[in-house]
């Protein structure tokens, strides 16, 4: 996981592989500070490379967003597969939250440029396990 502070209270952080929770505590530790010093808050996760998430680490996630109300102002999540980005819209419409998925990087770089004015693109990032596209 690396994070990277995009401009006030707003968050860059990139996943790779699986999601076991081992770094959350430093990753809620960043954003809390973050949060904290602009009065709000807003993540970008890039988990176009994530393997997948351990259960506990995703209840803590919902658990700490929960928590933080209001000052969490967005969640954006970018995926590799559409199916799902359409998962995590209906869930977020059911229950009312704040969090908006992605499938496609140039929406998910705008929705950064939204909030960080002069941002241009994602860094690059390999993937170690290359699979054919279907597009």
């Amino acid at each position: 996981m690396v994070i990277t502070r995009l401009g006030a209270g707003c968050c860059l952080i990139t996943v790779r592989g699986y999601d076991d929770g081992e770094l959350l505590d430093e990753l809620y530790k960043t954003l809390d500070g973050e949060i904290e010093a602009a009065g709000y808050g807003s993540t970008f996760i890039d988990s176009r490379l994530e393997t997948g998430t351990a259960p506990r680490a995703r209840d803590a996630s919902a658990r700490w967003a929960k928590s933080k109300g209001k000052k969490l102002h967005s969640s954006n999540l970018l995926f590799r597969s559409k199916v799902l980005e359409l998962v995590v819209a209906v869930a977020n419409l059911a229950v009312g939250g704040n969090t908006r998925a992605f499938s496609d990087v140039r929406a998910f770089e705008r929705a950064i440029a939204l909030e960080v004015p002069g941002f241009r693109n994602l860094p690059f990032v390999q993937d170690p396990n290359p699979t054919p596209s279907s597009e």
